[in-house]
């Protein structure tokens, strides 16, 4: 009863976040497996069927989720982006920003390793959008070494996609090794000793300092 009589006190919008919330908490700590529709219903106390009076169907929960993923995250991009310093600064604070936000939000990385079978029928949407969201990763990356290369902080013959992707995958690969550890590795102190070693590949040059 009692919870009951706060979710109609609640408004439309507040009841929502809530649910959003729930499913964040939920992912976190258990992953897509632990986000099923009576855990849902139970973290937000309410009625399974409740859940669906804010949001169609799950895929429109979902949705949700990865909008308000997004907005978390995307300060933390734009700060990185418009960080000062060399072109090969920037590129590393891009880096750490990705690095960062995967262990700040255990959402994330459980969505990112998740199993689309385990999404209700989800699973199609949510690897679009992880790769829609996502994707301006490379597309940083990939603007700051054209721009190292157009004031010379960069080798001229170097491919700045192909270069990008190997930056990406710095990130990507301490991401894998941190999942698979469990969180034992430190992602930002082993990406701080390997970007000098990917710099010398783009600049012929060890130059580069933390």
């Amino acid at each position: 009863m009692t919870n009951s009589r706060r979710a109609i006190r609640k408004s439309p919008d507040a009841r929502r976040q809530d649910i959003v919330s729930a499913v964040l908490h939920l992912l976190a700590k258990g992953g897509v497996a632990a986000a099923s529709t009576p855990a849902i219903a139970r973290r937000v106390g309410v009625t399974q069927s409740a859940l669906f009076k804010h949001f169609r169907n799950k895929e429109f929960l979902w949705r949700a989720v990865m909008d308000a993923l997004a907005i978390e995250v995307g300060a933390r991009f734009q700060a990185a982006l418009q960080g000062s310093g060399s072109h090969a600064d920037r590129m590393f604070q891009i880096i750490k920003a990705y690095l960062t936000v995967v262990t700040d939000i255990p959402a994330i990385p459980a969505l990112m390793f998740a199993d689309p079978r385990q999404m209700d029928g989800a699973g199609k949407y949510l690897r679009q959008e992880i790769t829609a969201r996502f994707g301006w990763f490379h597309g940083a990356l990939c603007a700051q070494i054209e721009g190292g290369m157009r004031t010379r902080e960069f080798r001229p013959d170097i491919d700045p996609k192909v270069a990008a992707g190997l930056a990406a995958g710095i990130a990507q690969s301490l991401i894998l090794r941190w999942r698979v550890s469990g969180g034992a590795i430190d992602m930002l102190g082993e990406a701080e000793r390997a970007y000098p070693l990917f710099l010398v590949s783009i600049t012929g040059l060890y130059e580069y300092s933390k």
